[in-house]
């Protein structure tokens, strides 16, 4: 019996699609834009410094920051729909001690995303693929970000879209595979799809492994920003589609 072909892409965005600074580091970025006279200028105080200064006030303002509780942070919450946008944003201004006339949702979002830049050479590759029949569902752990700024950018349109904020849960997990599934069988317009059909093009490796301990494909990639090691890694990767059967 031969193999089962392959339908659909499960794309990440960040580290594949998409560049971007860690958000820490974003969000340390956007408290020294919120409140320059309290944190100072850029390079001045550390994210520590931020930390504590919100682990000061209530933990409702605290937790906004605090990366060292993974699961239980408000950012984490914003990931898998526990806590909205909107609720994140205000949480954010309230550790910083900001106003919402200083620093408004506008500019605040915007600046939130100003450091992504779409990864060309990636997102023309996926078209590629589209090219010649396979679906491309964006898969993302991230709380918002818009999949019209690759098409902006690149004009690449993706077949579906599956943001953990919209599932409720986060890959590793199952829930979060099946919905990429559900999706991916929505393109298709078919009623069934199984796991061997399925590729992830992912970052991390814990992710990797989850899908496929559930049947399907992973190819662990993460585009870097030299353009020498970025030429290497997209031979490497076109070589992995090609034994996937989908160049």
């Amino acid at each position: 019996m031969g193999k089962t072909k392959i339908r659909a892409v499960f794309s990440d965005l960040g580290n594949v699609v998409l560049r971007f600074c860690p958000r820490n580091e974003r969000l340390w970025q956007l408290a020294q834009l919120a409140n320059p006279g309290r944190f100072g200028q850029p390079g001045t105080l550390s994210l520590c410094s931020l930390e504590r200064a919100a682990f000061n006030a209530s933990l409702q303002q605290s937790e906004i920051l605090d990366f060292s509780r993974p699961g239980e942070d408000a950012a984490w919450r914003m990931d898998v729909g526990q806590v909205s946008h909107g609720e994140f944003y205000r949480a954010f201004l309230a550790a910083v001690g900001c106003s919402e006339g200083d620093f408004p949702p506008a500019r605040f979002w915007m600046a939130y995303s100003a450091d992504l830049v779409a990864v060309h050479p990636v997102a023309n590759l996926l078209r590629q693929l589209q090219h010649r029949g396979t679906k491309i569902i964006a898969a993302t752990n991230t709380e918002m970000w818009p999949t019209d700024l690759v098409w902006r950018q690149t004009g690449l349109r993706f077949d579906g879209e599956v943001y953990s904020w919209r599932v409720g849960h986060k890959k590793p997990r199952r829930e979060f595979y099946e919905a990429c599934r559900a999706t991916a069988r929505e393109a298709l317009s078919e009623p069934t799809l199984d796991y061997p059909a399925c590729v992830l093009i992912d970052d991390i490796a814990a992710n990797c492994d989850s899908i496929r301990r559930l049947g399907g494909h992973a190819i662990r990639f993460k585009a870097s920003a030299c353009p020498l090691t970025l030429a290497w890694q997209l031979q490497k990767l076109r070589q992995q589609l090609s034994e996937l059967k989908l160049l």
